[in-house]
């Protein structure tokens, strides 16, 4: 049960799964997208590192990961879709490069996973 305001509220276990997910998925692009990385210095590969610490949960090298689990890759190469419940790959998300019909050189724009991010 979930109190807010007084009013208890129930709580199925997947949705809870689902919140500590959107958190973490929250936490990485808030707090962990300040960091930069570098080759000197790994920033980011500690701040996913101490998130996956921090959560506890297991992890499994997939393009599509339950909310129970993290991905064993690098956070950010993930986006947590809340429609399915589960982690998705940025690369899922790149549709295949059409070129414009005008064939303007400034008018090109193909997709990949870090301009979809």
């Amino acid at each position: 049960m979930l109190a807010v305001l007084g009013v208890s509220i129930p709580i199925c276990l997947q949705c809870l799964q689902v919140m500590d997910a959107l958190f973490i998925f929250c936490c990485v692009w808030s707090i962990g997208a300040l960091l930069v990385q570098r080759p000197e210095a790994k920033d980011r590969d500690r701040f996913d590192a101490f998130l996956k610490q921090l959560a506890a949960l297991g992890t499994i090298d997939s393009n599509r990961v339950s909310a129970s689990q993290l991905p064993s890759r690098s956070l950010y190469d993930y986006c947590f879709d809340v429609a399915d419940g589960c982690w998705r790959s940025w690369s899922g998300y790149v549709t295949s490069y059409v070129p414009p019909p005008s064939g303007q050189f400034s008018k090109i724009l193909v997709c990949t996973a870090d301009t979809i991010r």
